[in-house]
């Protein structure tokens, strides 16, 4: 009998013998669950066909409903092959003898199962632990997620409260997790398991209570206290509420909490940060592995040995190398402790050509993005950025398919041995067909499987039993065979064909189950017959074959004839798909219908690892291209097919990308870019304008987006010299489009030179054509962008680009492109903003987020946020900034894009260190770097580091505060980030003050000023100026001082910026004390001291407060305080305007 097993936590699936079922209609699915789960709770054996009718079809005519019952459930019973299903006239149930595996059966079981032991249901014991976090692992997602049938109630009624029952279920074993967690004193598994118990229900205060009482006992006080806020702030946003007594206690309780107060217990089971499991993206396997325990035993061996981090497993195609490094992979993914603590990764080079190619792969593998600059430049090479990620990490990494890449010109091998000298943390996993002859290099020569002595006709069938116990070809053999037909048992005539079998492969595993899949037409002997009869013609007739490769080789040549024409035709083609295809590519393609499909899964010729897409083995899939290319006029066919197929979907994700759909796009460009990039190389290498131009937009959005810009420019730039000659006028528009993009791709990495080589051919190609008549008007926006983009980054006057960008904006308003609008209008604000005209950024950015939400593009919308964010705090604006900052931060979670999280943390950060919320803000700002760390992005932490520096200095922690400076102005001096240069000198000016060191103070104030006046930004120059005020009056140059303070104020007045007065009125209020004008120095302080920035400052107390103390002396009581009073009740911009004649 068939094993079934049924997933309905998550997107649900049917699955047989490890095989994914699909049908046509998603009701079929929806009546399997029903009677699954009703069977599960004892609503009876099985339903009427009436009651079924109603639940699934009750908009359709009666007659009508039952005939499509009949027919779901005949499509069913094939599917299953007649199990499974009680089905009479009448009822229609599960079969009670069915072998039916239930993931929600199992679920509730393992989250029931501490009824089982002699405990309270408030206590937590290991086994507990055990079975709660089975339970945990196995909820994927809510019940039947995403599978709602709109046009029944009553079954959405139904699936509602199994999901909302089911959910209950989480949070209870979610909430006894973190809290059993906790008495053994695992706080991160703990806060691991409360966070997530939150994530079900937001408003749910116990779950608030009990993150903040964790982050208490682990010693994160701030993070508790940060909880309870933002505890309280969701309660208001969505209840209009605050936080219930029993929470605004418990917050109480830990702020007054003695800092040194002792955590909990000693842990019953001491564990640590290394104890949490390994990180890992193994792909699901659908088959258990068989046999090869002691070669795993010897490589996991190697691996441990601290003089083995290159190990490669050798052998040749089909031998199992790719299953046995996943499997070995995933043991070493699930130890505990892990060896490898920031994961185990599985990449795989099988379309890849080149080393760049490679680093990329890798990089994705490890979910690391190449950065780039401020100003979107990758200043650094990709390969060194990911060495330098890889550099303080321990990491296994599984290579698979090397030998292609071993070819003379690829620097591949250089790459891995740089990566092992730049990182001692990390090892490597290879497979490959060749040994990789590098230093260091461990060979593990892979063999097939253990295969049983040769039987004869004459040996006793106990015997021959005996004979074939415990080898794990014979093993896998089976498996293949039941999988084609289930129930499978070997007769005793087919002990010593079955035998033979597995010698004439030799124990190879790819080769062992595509003969196994011939046993739904042949028996054991006749199988055993054709593979020796084909083995004699290659003896004979291909002697240049390797002897090892003989014999999948025949196995291969053997599964082919068993096809018929219509499926040798299909498998052919399919050799076109690179990392797999979906059942719709497949049709558009190569014509291939389900059915195809299906028939070719049933022979092991191709492969379904998850649900909807399909694979064929690599050397199958070479050997498929061999048998296409025998008809060369069918296989350039078959190419133009996929060439055309993908290059129209590039187009279609090209559009999602810029509006509502672009979260599925890219997941589905992640998963298909190969099959992309070969049907973009196709095109090329036949000249095909029209495909080109169709995918033309999708391959640079993504690679842009992926910041993946060496694999882009090697895209675009030999797509760009192809056209080269050719006469018609498509051809060359699309040609100076692509000299664009590729001069984009050249920006990114930093190339000046050919980037502008490349603008200045794409502009002239522009210009010939609108002489000749022809309308390129969206053409030339794009080149003007792109102008503007060049103007910026290599010309440190904003003006030019300012210029530029502005007509961009005409001409997309001219040509109705509102996507391109939205961009040129998005850096025209980026630019206004910078130039200190606020009002005009804020209009422009406004305009672009509006055209963006009605486009449905929320990433630049979010983008558009942020900007508006930053205005507003830079204007004083401080509530409206966290409002627009946290909205954003919501969307690039929901987008998954975690580099713009990072940014928009930061962007919060900055707003809590303008409140004078330092130590807030800087945990915020630290977070930010924990994010871009993780990711690699060093730029993003450098520039960063200056904030954090910024905030250490209110905080009075100038050694932290002249360290980090130091380090963001090596890393920003490295990168020609003036800007950066700049900041790092405020801060280091800003120590020296606090010390004492007025002229070193004085000369570093003033090299930041003349960097701010150098890139034309007047504020961050106003905020320097206050400071240098304060330094020039500690050197006694009280002219400087006034000059400094005036301008510092005139600017924060005529541009309404913030910062620029915080920082002037303290050095204006000192300034006026020592002219003898107290009085107006106290109301002037008293104002500044309205604001937390200035309030809650060790720095300004340190430096302004003490001195002006002194003088404050001299006033009477009432004096002082009058004049506090009038200063605490003026705004800011108003007294700085009034201070303006003072000076």
């Amino acid at each position: 009998m068939s094993r079934l097993a049924l997933f309905l936590l998550g997107p649900p699936r049917l699955e047989r013998d490890g095989v994914p079922l699909r049908f046509d209609t998603r009701k079929i699915l929806a009546l399997v669950a029903y009677l699954a789960v009703s069977r599960l709770r004892n609503e009876g054996a099985g339903f009427t066909r009436e009651s079924l009718v109603a639940l699934l079809w009750p908009e359709l005519e009666p007659s009508r409903a039952r005939a499509i019952l009949r027919r779901n459930l005949s499509l069913l019973r094939s599917a299953l092959e007649g199990e499974g299903l009680a089905v009479d006239g009448q009822m229609v149930g599960i079969d009670p003898q069915a072998d039916l595996w239930l993931d929600v059966a199992e679920f509730q079981r393992l989250v029931r199962a501490w009824e089982g032991h002699a405990h309270p249901r408030e206590e937590v014991c290991p086994r507990c632990l055990e079975d709660l976090e089975a339970a945990a692992a196995l909820y994927r997602g809510d019940f039947m997620a995403g599978y709602g049938l709109r046009d029944s109630a009553a079954y959405d009624d139904w699936q509602f409260f199994q999901a909302e029952e089911l959910r209950r279920d989480l949070a209870s074993a979610l909430e006894r997790l973190a809290r059993g967690h906790s008495a053994r004193g695992s706080q991160d598994s703990a806060l691991l398991h409360a966070r997530r118990w939150l994530s079900l229900d937001p408003l749910h205060e116990p779950a608030h209570r009990l993150l903040m009482e964790l982050y208490a006992r682990d010693g994160q006080r701030s993070a508790a206290l940060r909880q309870y806020q933002e505890c309280a702030r969701i309660l208001e946003v969505e209840l209009g509420l605050g936080p219930s007594p029993e929470t605004t206690a418990l917050y109480e309780e830990i702020r007054t909490r003695p800092a040194a107060e002792p955590g909990p217990p000693p842990a019953l089971v001491p564990e640590t940060r290394d104890a949490r499991p390994a990180r890992h993206n193994l792909p699901a396997q659908p088959t258990p592995f068989v046999g090869r325990r002691g070669e795993m035993a010897e490589i996991q061996d190697l691996l441990n040995d601290p003089g083995c981090r290159l190990l490669t497993l050798l052998g040749p195609g089909g031998i199992g190398k790719t299953r046995l490094a996943l499997q070995v992979a995933a043991e070493l993914a699930e130890a505990s402790p892990p060896g490898y603590r920031h994961g185990v990764f599985f990449v795989s080079l099988t379309p890849f050509e080149t080393a760049e190619a490679v680093v990329s792969a890798v990089a994705e593998a490890l979910g690391y993005s190449f950065h780039a600059d401020a100003e979107g430049r990758t200043r650094a090479a990709p390969r060194a950025q990911l060495l330098d990620y890889v550099r303080q990490r321990q990491l296994l990494l599984v290579l698979d398919n090397f030998e292609h890449l071993l070819a003379d010109g690829s620097d591949s091998l250089g790459f891995l041995t740089g990566l092992l000298a730049a990182a001692p943390g990390v090892k490597l996993l290879v497979t490959s067909r060749a040994s990789l002859k590098v230093q260091g290099e461990h060979v593990y020569p892979l063999a097939g499987l253990r295969v049983p002595p040769e039987l004869s006709a004459r040996t006793a069938v106990a015997d021959a039993e005996e004979a074939l116990h415990g080898y794990s070809a014979v093993e896998l053999f089976l498996q293949g065979a039941r999988q084609v037909r289930p129930g499978f048992e070997m007769g005793d005539a087919d002990l010593p064909h079955v035998a033979h079998i597995c010698r004439l492969v030799e124990g190879m595993p790819l080769g062992l189950l595509l003969a196994a899949a011939w046993i739904e037409v042949l028996t054991p002997a006749e199988i055993a017959a054709e593979i020796q009869r084909s083995l004699d013609f290659l003896e004979t007739g291909l002697r240049d074959v390797p002897e090892r490769q003989r014999s999948i080789r025949a196995v291969f040549d053997h599964s082919w004839r068993l096809l018929d024409e219509r499926e040798r035709e299909v498998f052919a083609a399919l050799s076109v798909f690179r990392r797999g295809f979906t059942r719709e590519a497949a049709w558009e393609v190569c014509g291939a219908e389900l059915r195809d499909l299906m028939s070719l899964v049933t022979k092991s010729l191709v492969i379904a690892p998850i649900p909807g897409r399909y694979e064929l083995h690599e050397l199958l899939r070479q050997y498929a291209a061999e048998r296409l290319d025998q008809v060369a006029e069918r296989g350039q066919a078959v190419r133009d097919a996929h060439s055309a197929h993908y290059c129209a979907e590039l187009e279609r994700w090209a559009v999602e990308l810029r509006g509502a759909g672009q979260q599925q796009a890219m997941r589905e460009l992640d998963l298909e870019i190969e099959n992309g990039r070969a049907a973009w190389h196709w095109a090329v290498t036949r000249r095909h304008v029209a495909h080109l131009a169709r995918a033309v937009d999708g391959i640079w959005l993504y690679h842009t987006w992926r910041l993946r810009h060496e694999e882009g420019e090697a895209a675009i730039g030999p797509a760009a010299t192809s056209l080269e000659g050719m006469d018609s006028a498509e051809a060359r528009r699309l040609r100076a489009r692509l000299l664009i993009l590729w001069s984009h791709f050249q920006v990114e990495m930093g190339r000046k030179r050919p980037a502008l080589r490349a603008a200045r051919q794409g502009t002239g190609l522009l210009r010939d054509l609108e002489q000749e008549g022809h309308d390129v008007r969206s053409e030339l926006a794009l080149a003007v962008i792109h102008r503007a983009r060049l103007e910026r980054y290599f010309d440190p006057n904003p003006l030019r680009a300012k210029r530029s960008y502005e007509e961009a904006v005409a001409r997309y308003e001219e040509v109705g492109d509102r996507w391109g609008l939205a961009r040129a209008l998005a850096y025209l604000g980026w630019i206004a903003e910078h130039l200190g005209q606020y009002d005009k950024a804020r209009r422009l950015c406004e305009r672009s987020r509006a055209i963006r939400q009605q486009l449905g593009d929320r990433r630049g919308m979010a983008d558009a946020m942020v900007s508006l964010g930053v205005i507003c705090w830079v204007q004083g604006h401080l509530d409206e900034a966290e409002g627009l900052l946290r909205e954003s931060l919501g969307i690039f979670r929901e987008l998954d894009d975690w580099s713009r999280v990072a940014h928009a943390i930061k962007s919060l950060g900055e707003v809590l260190v303008r409140r004078g919320q330092f130590e807030n803000g800087l945990a915020l700002l630290e977070s930010s770097s924990a994010i871009y760390d993780d990711l690699g992005q060093s730029y993003g932490v450098a520039t960063l580091i200056l904030f954090l520096a910024e905030a250490r200095v209110h905080m009075g922690r100038y050694d932290e505060a002249r360290d980090d400076a130091l380090r963001g102005a090596t890393i920003t001096h490295e990168n020609k980030h003036r800007w950066g240069e700049g900041f790092a000198l405020l801060t280091n000016g800003m120590v020296a003050l606090v010390r004492g060191h007025g002229s070193d103070a004085l000369a570093t104030l003033q090299a930041a000023a003349d960097i701010f006046s150098e890139i034309k930004h007047p504020e961050n120059r106003a905020w320097v100026l206050g400071p240098l005020g304060l330094a020039a009056l500690r050197a006694s140059n009280p002219a400087l001082a006034q000059q400094s303070v005036l301008q510092a104020l005139q600017t924060g007045v005529d541009l309404g910026a913030f910062m620029a007065v915080m920082y002037a009125l303290p050095a204006a209020a000192l300034l006026l004390a020592e002219e003898g004008a107290v009085e107006r120095a106290v109301e002037v302080y008293a104002c500044a001291s309205r604001y937390g920035f200035v309030a809650n400052s060790r720095w300004f107390h340190d430096v302004v407060e003490r001195s002006l103390a002194a003088h404050v002396t001299r006033l009477p009581a009432e004096t002082a305080a009058a004049a506090r009073a009038r200063g605490q009740s003026q705004d800011w911009k108003a007294l700085a305007a009034s201070l303006l004649p003072d000076f």
